[in-house]
């Protein structure tokens, strides 16, 4: 059987492979001042990178009352930063 190819996505910090690029949409939270810096950055469409934000898997509560359909989660705190990817189209989300 051979191997699936390498996911140039998947992260050496734990990241899921293939977790940002597959699923279309991910829940990502934030608090007070990081969410006041950051959310504005954000709109629906576009693609970013997000360095120092922590991926983890959703709870099941979460999962159940999201509108997200995605297994995983973005925590973003006071050291994460955004940058829009604007070289690449971003197909439409379902």
């Amino acid at each position: 059987m051979a191997s699936p190819p390498a996911d140039p996505f998947a992260s050496r910090h734990g990241a899921p492979p293939g977790a940002a690029p597959t699923q279309g949409e991910i829940r990502a939270s934030a608090f007070n001042e990081t969410a006041e810096r950051l959310f504005p950055l954000l709109e629906r469409g576009k693609v970013y990178i997000i360095s120092r934000g922590s991926v983890r898997v959703a709870s099941a509560q979460q999962q159940r009352f999201s509108q997200v359909r995605n297994a995983y989660e973005i925590s973003f705190d006071q050291n994460t930063t955004v940058t829009e990817v604007r070289r690449a189209p971003c197909p439409q989300a379902k």
